[in-house]
């Protein structure tokens, strides 16, 4: 008896083995899980619906982007992507630019995009400086007919009739209610720039896309726009028509400012402005100076014959000469001319004015 007893106790089977196999199977499992886990979240496709919209700025890494993913719900989780990358050994390095994640992609796919450059189809179209909102949608028309939603038509229309428009950022609408005069086209406030017009812009996007970098360049210079609101004397719009023609008149940089001064201190005196490029805007013309039959034309925008500002701006122009209508400088100016080298010479009265001109110009 004493012999079987010994013989069934050997055949028991260790504990510490067992828990040991225990713990061996659980590892594996795990293992398994874990690894269906990160693989299932990486090869998930990150919209099913619809393509995505990324944009990657300079500097951004990849794990920049799983963040921004998981913050816009797109993934629920940046730990599994995080975990296949580390065990895998890659390490994304992604180019910044502004990206269209077609519907089904995975992030490998996702990954495979950023790296190679893949960019979001696009058209790049320059908007020169101090051109009439006719000639921008020449341009646009031009370059994006065919390959965009862009309408020349529908363009012209929207910025004649400002009201008419919902644009989608409320800041824009904010903005445009409150700088345009009621019944007033958007003229002097699509600002010049080269833009990237992605393919699947509308034409109230364009526009909304010029108003705010028009903004943003306000806010860059220092510029707030509420200040001027309330302004009776020389309100942002005020500076916006002001700008437009100092865009016409100057010839160099450092005229503008000068310039500025010129002008103001014919408004503060109620003498006319008596700019040529406003009267060339009433006839049409893009010459240099005006004739004298044309300084006797009824128009509002003829500053020979009517002193003030005209009623709206005459083109779109740069921050620049915006910065110099609402800066002007100090100055006893009253006249300036300038030569064909590209020189400005100012005067205080009529008649050094006219004796520099006839000296310099020929009479």
């Amino acid at each position: 008896m004493r012999y079987q007893n010994n013989k069934v106790q050997s055949r028991r089977i260790n504990p510490i083995f067992l828990i040991i196999l225990v713990i061996i199977v659980i590892g594996i499992v795990g293992i398994f899980s874990a690894k269906n886990w990160y693989n299932r979240s990486v090869n998930k496709a990150i919209s099913e619906d619809e393509p995505i919209e990324l944009i990657v700025n300079e500097g951004d890494t990849f794990k920049d982007v799983l963040t921004n993913f998981e913050s816009s719900g797109l993934i629920n989780s940046t730990l599994p992507i995080q975990v296949y990358l580390k065990l895998n050994g890659i390490n994304p390095s992604i180019k910044a630019g502004i990206y269209e994640i077609p519907e089904g992609y995975n992030m490998l796919e996702v990954i495979e995009l950023l790296e190679t450059g893949t960019f979001k189809p696009a058209i790049w179209v320059t908007i020169r400086e101090g051109l009439k909102y006719e000639t921008i949608a020449d341009v646009f028309d031009d370059q994006l007919s065919g390959v965009t939603n862009f309408d020349k038509s529908e363009f012209l229309t929207l910025v004649q009739n400002p009201s008419s428009i919902v644009f989608r950022s409320s800041e824009v609408q904010a903005f445009v209610d409150s700088i345009v005069p009621t019944g007033k086209p958007m003229r002097g406030i699509l600002y010049p720039d080269t833009y990237r017009v992605d393919q699947d812009m509308d034409t109230t996007q364009i526009i909304e896309m010029m108003v705010v970098n028009f903004i943003d360049k306000l806010e860059a210079n220092g510029i707030d726009y509420t200040v001027y609101l309330n302004n009776p004397n020389f309100n942002l719009y005020d500076g916006i028509v002001l700008g437009s023609i100092i865009e016409k008149e100057a010839s160099a940089w450092d005229d503008r400012a000068e310039i500025s001064g010129v002008f103001h201190n014919r408004l503060n005196s109620g003498v006319a402005l008596q700019s040529d490029a406003t009267v060339n805007f009433a006839t049409g013309k893009n010459d240099a100076g005006v004739e004298l039959i044309d300084q006797n034309i009824d128009s509002p925008y003829n500053t020979y014959k009517y002193p003030g500002l005209p009623p709206t701006p005459i083109n779109n122009p740069r921050i620049e000469s915006i910065i110099a209508a609402l800066r002007p400088n100090s100055t006893d100016y009253f006249y300036f001319y300038h030569t064909p080298d590209g020189k400005t010479f100012y005067n205080v009265n009529y008649s050094d004015h006219v004796n520099g001109v006839c000296r310099d110009l020929g009479c």
